[in-house]
């Protein structure tokens, strides 16, 4: 059985309705209640009255008789009531019986009855006292139609409340249909729409803005992801159509074997910037998924340092790049070792790659408060100031980078900001003191107690 929810128009309205009734009930409940007090103490200062004026003539009577019971006696034929009968009781607690030709006697009071007992007089009737009986049938009766009319009332002002409800619901929720058609026209290949928005101050409204800033972070995510996608086939196709070429060339070659050297050889070049681009476009895809460091351990970024420095020294001695140490302390972190390499990697490769033959890289790891500071310095080509912005954008590569290196992919950057967001740390890059560009990695030490036997070192080698 399919369950059919009701529209929000048509659960505010019954809410609306039921919560109307629920509050008339109540609100009727109590007003009853107090009506009720109010005649009820009414009714019994009336019987009070009667007592009064009973007692006054009962001072009249006990002056003429000589015994109580004469004057009581004399008394009962005398006064009579409509809608109330008066009865006296002795002092052993039984009750004067009138005399047969008393014209209360036969009187019949229609229920529900209401019974008041007060003193006669405790000072000319000791122990004597006197009890009123009186119909209430009346008061019952302007209760019961006091209810009627309230029975009869709370159905139609609950019945005029889900109207004005059904009516309310339908003016606050127009922004939001308004929204919603707004949003039905929202597609992929046309994200610029945003929705209207009547009121920014209200709940409503807060919505549709917070909507629209949700549209405008999407419109740039796809914008994103399209020059991405066009990049990155851009960045393949050049090296895949240059080994295709040389394919093609080979083979149409009358001398095939001739010299294939030089042919496999520019090929494996093409083939290793396609497979670096590829694990770079991987390693991006990764980290726009969400992926975290699976794996982490406690290392020492300057031992660390030295082992990347040792693996890129053949490279920066072939380019006529010296490289020096300052300030080496020992810095535990608690990373993703090969994550943290290749972090190391990409700010030694782009320091190698645009710094020209004769210039200098230095390296200096220090601690301050809670935090270990890498820097890596170079005298390179350095980058503009209206290039600083956008350097880890995707694929981005300035104007002098792109002459110097250009076989490139501009994607070193954004892996590095990526793995360094995964360590808890940041990075920037500003001008060199060498005249280049500075990559300042900051990430959070691993506090623990430090062995012994390790120096800071502070050391120079060109």
């Amino acid at each position: 059985m399919i369950k059919r929810e009701f529209s929000i128009r048509r659960r505010l309205a019954l809410w609306y309705g039921c919560s109307m009734l629920l509050v008339f009930l109540a609100g009727g409940l109590v007003l009853r209640l107090a009506v009720r007090r109010v005649l009820l103490a009414e009714f019994d200062n009336d019987a009070l009255d009667s007592s009064t004026l009973v007692g006054h003539f009962f001072h009249v009577e006990a002056a003429e008789y000589p015994t109580v019971q004469q004057a009581v006696t004399d008394l009962v034929g005398e006064i009579v009531f409509a809608d109330r009968k008066i009865e006296f009781i002795r002092p052993d607690g039984r009750v004067l019986t009138p005399l047969a030709a008393a014209p209360d006697t036969n009187l019949r009071l229609a229920p529900p009855l209401r019974t008041l007992t007060v003193v006669l007089d405790s000072s000319r009737a000791p122990g004597w006292s006197m009890r009123i009986i009186s119909s209430a049938a009346d008061l019952e009766q302007t209760l019961h139609a006091v209810d009627e009319w309230f029975l009869l009332g709370v159905p139609f002002i609950a019945g005029l409340a889900v109207i004005l409800g059904w009516t309310l619901a339908g003016r606050l929720l127009r922004p939001v249909e308004s929204m919603a058609l707004a949003a039905e026209q929202i597609t992929a290949e046309d994200a610029s729409a945003r929705l209207p928005v009547l009121n920014a101050n209200d709940e409503i409204g807060r919505l549709g803005g917070s909507f629209n800033d949700l549209l405008e972070r999407l419109e740039g995510a796809l914008g994103q992801q399209r020059r991405f996608l066009a990049d990155a086939a851009h960045e393949l196709r050049t090296p895949i159509a240059r080994m295709a070429s040389l394919t093609e060339l080979t083979l149409a070659s009358s001398n095939h074997a001739a010299n294939p050297t030089e042919t496999l050889r520019l090929i494996a070049g093409d083939l290793q910037r396609a497979g670096k681009l590829v694990d770079e476009l991987l390693q991006l895809a990764r980290a726009d998924a969400g992926e975290r460091m699976q794996r982490t351990e406690r290392i020492f970024l300057d031992d660390l340092v030295m082992d990347a420095i040792a693996g890129w020294r053949t490279l920066a001695d072939r380019n006529g790049l010296a490289i020096g140490l300052g300030e080496v302390e020992e810095s535990p972190i608690r990373v993703d070792p090969l994550l943290a390499r290749r972090l190391l990697d990409i700010l030694i490769e782009n320091a190698v790659r645009y710094t020209p033959r004769g210039g200098r890289i230095e390296f200096d790891v220090r601690q301050r408060p809670g935090q270990c500071v890498l820097a890596i310095s170079d005298s390179g080509i350095g980058i503009a100031a209206d290039e600083v912005p956008r350097i880890f954008e995707r694929f981005y590569r300035g104007a002098e980078s792109r002459a110097l290196a250009p076989e490139g992919s501009g994607l070193g950057l954004p892996i590095a900001a990526w793995i360094v967001e995964q360590c808890g740390g940041t990075i920037e890059l500003t001008a060199s003191p060498l005249g280049g560009t500075s990559a300042l990695v900051i990430l959070p030490l691993d506090v623990v107690t430090v062995p012994a036997g390790r120096n800071t070192v502070p050391l120079l080698v060109t």
